[in-house]
């Protein structure tokens, strides 16, 4: 389903993932089993750890036991940090991100710009222990 604000399927799968690893956050865990379990694609999930491997999220071990573990304590991870990371910067309307080529005669602009502080505000406020308790 695609409508206002939706959440892309990447970043649905990231969140499940960040949040299997959350809880059990002492043990490295498969991405293989963390796919059959919740019925995700285990090269998607690979795509989405590398990605957040890059910002420091998660961290990685090969071998027998190896497997994923968060690098950053749930209560430390806030929901802004994880869109970032897997989706890149957030901007309601091209305008919000980047220059914009009628901003000085849009009457959108400062709606859209409130709409996006406030969501940013919320996202900053909620982590990844909060997913858990939910």
């Amino acid at each position: 389903m695609q409508g206002f604000l939706s959440v892309s399927e990447r970043l649905h799968s990231g969140l499940i993932l960040l949040a299997e690893l959350a809880a059990a956050p002492t043990e490295a865990q498969s991405l293989r089993l963390i796919a059959e379990r919740m019925h995700v694609s285990e090269g998607y999930l690979e795509e989405i750890a590398a990605s957040l491997r890059k910002q420091g999220i998660i961290t990685g071990k090969r071998g027998a036991t190896g497997g994923y573990v968060l690098a950053v304590p749930p209560e430390s991870l806030s929901l802004q940090a994880v869109i970032e990371a897997i989706e890149g910067s957030i901007a309601l309307v091209p305008c919000q991100g980047s220059s914009c080529l009628v901003a000085a005669h849009c009457r959108t602009k400062h709606l859209w710009g409130t709409v996006q502080r406030r969501l940013l505000s919320t996202l900053a406020d909620l982590t990844l222990r909060d997913v858990l308790n939910t």
